[in-house]
């Protein structure tokens, strides 16, 4: 079953997390692997590329590397349109970008999210925690 891919995996993975950075990057290696078969939306990655870019002030990473080392996996990307941002508008339970991987997922039946994000439990898709699988 493909599975949603949300952006704080790759984040909590490049990034290190404390809580999170193990076994986000352990599902990264998965996804490299084959054995893990997941799709992101482009969303995701303009998320992952803002994010990178905030750290970059502070810091001396390489924002094109890290981009190029999540375009290098084998996910399928799902494009983002104008019907999926309307559809997104109407979600009442998730904000902004949430809203938007809700849409997108509806419309490519994705039915699970791997993602650290509590809010997506109780909106009608199963949420798979990077620390519980």
């Amino acid at each position: 079953m493909v599975a949603y891919l949300d952006a704080n995996i790759f984040i909590y993975a490049f990034m290190r997390d404390q809580k999170y950075g193990a076994s986000c990057a352990r599902i990264l290696r998965e996804v490299q692997e084959g054995e893990r078969e997941v799709s992101c939306s482009t969303v995701v990655l303009l998320e992952c590329v803002h994010v990178f870019k905030k750290f970059a002030r502070k810091s001396r990473i390489d924002v094109g590397r890290m981009t190029d080392a999540i375009l290098t996996l084998p996910i399928k990307w799902l494009d983002v349109n104008a019907f999926l941002i309307r559809r997104s508008a109407d979600e009442t339970r998730l904000s902004g970008a949430d809203a938007v991987h809700l849409a997108t997922m509806e419309a490519y039946n994705i039915s699970q999210i791997i993602s650290t994000d509590k809010d997506f439990e109780n909106v009608g898709i199963q949420r798979i925690d990077p620390l519980k699988s």
